[in-house]
């Protein structure tokens, strides 16, 4: 499960930091959203900013 978190949160060695997102297995994903720490990710929503952010444009060369 993909969630972003809403605030920093500290979990084994790894800190995150607020709308820093993370793949995280489902029980933990369902804890920290049921705490407030975090809200799951559409994916989506996910690919999309990355198909926007991987177009490219070519230019013919003249």
């Amino acid at each position: 499960m993909k969630v972003k978190f809403k605030d920093v949160v500290c979990m084994g060695n790894k800190t995150y930091l607020a709308e820093d997102t993370a793949e995280v297995s489902d029980i933990t994903g369902q804890q920290l959203i049921k705490k407030g720490y975090a809200e799951a990710v559409d994916n989506k929503d996910e690919s999309d900013d990355k198909s926007k952010a991987t177009k490219k444009t070519t230019k013919k060369a003249e």
